[in-house]
């Protein structure tokens, strides 16, 4: 809705007017977007427990998926030694 002002009303007054409409809603874009959340701020990300229970089927709560597939990768080579 602010382009067509800018194209036929500000741009013929003055560039750098024009210019400036857009460098200073981009400020603002960018301002806005840092002041977003981060939605794993410190958290691990093998701590999930929700979503994709075939993927967390047999895991155990308190470990996490990616601490399981470790401890199965382990166990593998284990068996594979002997």
């Amino acid at each position: 809705m602010l382009t067509p002002y800018v194209a036929q009303v500000l741009l013929r007054a003055s560039v750098y007017s024009a210019v400036a409409v857009y460098a200073l809603l981009g400020f603002l874009a960018a301002v806005v977007a840092l002041m977003l959340p981060v939605e794993t701020a410190g958290q691990d990300l093998d701590d999930d427990q929700g979503g994709f229970t075939s993927y967390n089927q047999g895991t155990t709560p308190e470990k996490g998926l990616a601490a399981d597939m470790e401890e199965n990768e382990r166990e593998q080579e284990k068996e594979e030694r002997f």
